[in-house]
């Protein structure tokens, strides 16, 4: 059980240097996109941001490298992968596809490093991971489609600036039926009819061509699915 719990923390730590880095970078973007932010307001300070995201990944590598080398590889890969999507001249925020696969990527594998910290890398957490990454691909689309007008005006071609409103507004509508898909994972089978229906109302505001409830819809919808997953493995 302390594993488990080092687990979690090491991977959230991974997790706000990704989400540090990113909004570092995101500055002059984050004024049209999102305006409300406190790096925008100037409430925070950029370097202020990179002390945050320097003390987190130094407490993310710290519980890695104590939970394993597994554990430390993988957090590498989600480490280097969280620095290049975010900033030039790599930027893979910007290189069309690149953009949801990396988020596919750091999401399934720090599920199956989870699983590597208490040394139980099964059959079902790979099925876990495949399911999660293929939502997170959809999900990406709506954190994406509000932050066009931003990410354009300053050269950032995500996929969905790339494949403009009308495709990337398609490309969410499997998403219902991705969550479905979890009815062929044994143990937790029973969740795919209940996270199909959230993933459905999670993306009713897309009759309003709302896209920012949408995004905040669809994360409230991810945090109900892994807490409906945690549940049904520890009943």
């Amino acid at each position: 059980m302390p594993q488990a719990w080092a687990g979690m923390l090491c991977y959230l730590m991974f997790g706000a240097g990704a989400y540090f880095i990113n909004a570092w970078n995101d500055v002059e973007i984050d004024r049209v996109n999102k305006p409300y932010r406190a790096s925008v307001k100037g409430l925070v300070s950029r370097d202020g941001i990179l002390t945050a995201t320097f003390f987190s990944y130094f407490a993310a590598f710290s519980i890695a490298f104590l939970l394993g080398p597994v554990v430390f590889v993988i957090g590498i890969t989600v480490a280097f992968l969280s620095v290049a999507y975010s900033l030039k001249p790599i930027q893979w925020k910007g290189r069309g596809a690149l953009c949801p696969l990396t988020l596919v990527y750091t999401d399934a594998v720090m599920i199956v490093g989870g699983a590597a910290a208490v040394g139980n890398i099964s059959p079902l957490v790979i099925s876990l991971a495949i399911v999660q990454g293929v939502i997170c691909f959809f999900t990406a689309f709506a954190k994406d489609i509000p932050d066009l007008a931003g990410d354009v005006e300053q050269g950032v071609m995500t996929l969905a600036a790339r494949l403009g409103v009308k495709t990337s507004r398609r490309m969410l509508l499997p998403l219902p039926l991705a969550a479905l898909t979890y009815v062929f994972i044994p143990k937790v089978s029973v969740l795919g009819p209940v996270l199909f229906v959230v993933f459905l109302a999670a993306l009713e505001p897309l009759r309003r061509n709302d896209y920012s409830t949408v995004f905040k819809r669809g994360v409230q919808a991810t945090i109900i699915e892994n807490a409906l997953i945690v549940a049904a493995l520890l009943i």
